[in-house]
């Protein structure tokens, strides 16, 4: 791309114009592959820098905020020449570890196997984030009919509890909005509703005793097993619609014990619940450290803390919203026809965005069974057709209009 130049991918598959385009996004894709950006070792911004130089290439102003941990959040913004909605374009910029198995295409190599690019993130959610940032830039071209504001946001840290989003709004790099679309890997059909999720940490405290002699101890493994019995109490709700499977809980990791023959004085346990809208997760932490209280009283010199490691809402957005409307027209455009709205059981950055703005559709490239997996891949066919259907997207939604933004909630805390 040159100076102030944008991409143009509305032209017809097979044009020389659309083809050149493509192969541009398609290098950008690997190099971004090819850039290690596992959650874990805060590298985001070595991406986020590689996203602002292609932006600045194209003659667009970016923001860029780099956290003291080296994560980094992106913001750019394309104004229309008549009033209008804030669209928002939004991608994670992080991946998971690449894991313990053996990857037969190395994770960090970005190689090409027919239809299908191989690497981290390619899925989750590398190949969404390009695909955005074509669709973006090839709308500076159209700015003219466009009544509104683009977004752009990339965000730091979602694979560990949506992070950057937070800093994101807490920093006020990213206002009220009326509408969003999150490039999450969903095979091109749209998600209007995902599930939240409050991560708990349970830490049990007893008193350290010769194992011989276990009575003089308070075993903290069996205050967990105690803890973990009260679990079954629960009575986790389900959706009403049955738009969303129920609401469920996993006992993730369990820490405890130090030696054979020593009684253990502290063990803790992690659980993730997720949740469905309308769940109150203050009162699930109510009630599950009314179960601790009750458990440390029944042991004299014990203790258990409950404490909320992440704590994110569920998402819900109408399926007749003017952003799912924008995208099925997109996808009638493309051939594909009108999708059925799904709903999924992860979380996304929504969890947070909706703090700032309603309407938020989740749709991108890629399966979301590819995401964490290894040998993680995206078919390049697909990256193509989520920039055409995100460029239709804004045309339309940018062109036709939505509701007035909502204000902000508040501050993310």
């Amino acid at each position: 791309m040159r100076q102030g130049n944008s991409l143009n991918f509305s032209s017809q598959t097979g044009s020389s114009k659309a083809s050149h385009a493509h192969s541009a996004a398609l290098r950008l894709l690997q190099e971004a592959v090819r850039c290690n950006t596992v959650s874990s070792h805060a590298r985001e911004e070595v991406f986020a820098r590689m996203l602002g130089d292609v932006l600045d290439r194209a003659g667009i102003p970016f923001d860029l905020r780099v956290s003291p941990s080296g994560g980094a959040n992106l913001t750019a913004t394309l104004k229309g020449a008549h009033p209008g909605p804030r669209l928002v374009l939004s991608g994670h910029l992080d991946t998971v570890p690449i894991g313990d198995q053996e990857w037969s295409h190395p994770p960090f190599d970005a190689q090409i196997v027919g239809d299908r690019l191989y690497g981290r993130g390619t899925a989750d959610m590398k190949g969404g984030v390009i695909a955005l940032l074509m669709a973006f830039i090839d709308a500076k071209g159209r700015l003219d009919t466009m009544a509104g504001e683009l977004v752009f946001a990339a965000t730091y840290g979602e694979e560990i509890g949506s992070e950057g989003a937070i800093q994101m709004l807490d920093d006020e790099q990213l206002g009220a909005f009326g509408a969003m679309i999150i490039a999450e890997p969903t095979s091109n059909r749209p998600i209007s509703a995902h599930k939240g999720a409050l991560w708990i940490e349970v830490t049990a405290s007893g008193r350290t005793s010769h194992s011989s002699a276990p009575d003089e101890g308070i075993n903290a493994i069996d205050l967990i097993h105690s803890f973990r019995q009260k679990l079954d109490l629960l009575d986790l709700p389900s959706d009403p619609d049955g738009f969303l499977t129920p609401s469920t809980m996993a006992v993730t990791r369990i820490s405890g014990g130090k030696g054979n023959n020593v009684t253990p004085d502290t063990c803790s346990m992690t659980m993730d619940f997720r949740t469905l809208p309308g769940q109150d997760h203050a009162a699930l932490l109510k009630t599950l450290r009314s179960f601790a209280a009750g458990l440390a009283g029944d042991v004299p010199g014990s203790s258990l803390a409950v404490d909320a490691l992440i704590d994110l809402p569920s998402v819900k957005t109408a399926a007749n919203s003017p952003v799912i409307e924008a995208i099925q027209i997109a996808l009638e455009g493309a051939g594909r026809g009108r999708s059925a709205v799904g709903a999924a059981n992860y979380f996304t950055d929504a969890s947070v965005f909706q703090r700032a703005g309603a309407d938020i559709v989740v749709i991108g490239p890629g399966r979301a069974d590819q995401a964490h997996q290894t040998d993680e891949f995206i078919e390049i066919s697909e990256f193509y057709a989520a920039i055409g259907i995100y460029a239709a997207a804004i045309q339309t939604f940018l062109r036709t209009g939505s509701p007035t933004p909502p204000k902000p909630k508040g501050k993310v805390i």
